[in-house]
């Protein structure tokens, strides 16, 4: 095996598949962050919907609830 032939696959091969891996992981991560926030972008009843969901989620970090509903509609 050559020296390029060796490199290619103990150390390229490896390192291109921990890239691939880790962007999977980034995607589906960041896939689940945008589900969350997709009221940012969505039509009034859809938003209501997604941000409920938002709230839901950080219902402990905000104060009134009913308070941010009112205020990002």
């Amino acid at each position: 095996m050559s020296n390029c032939e060796e490199f290619s696959i103990s150390t390229f091969l490896v390192m291109t598949y921990f890239v691939l891996r880790d962007l999977d992981k980034a995607i589906t991560a960041y896939s689940k962050v945008d589900e969350l926030f997709s009221f940012w972008r969505q039509t009034d009843v859809e938003a209501e919907v997604s941000l409920a969901g938002a709230m839901d989620l950080y219902s402990k970090d905000l104060g009134g609830l009913s308070t941010v509903d009112s205020e990002w509609f």
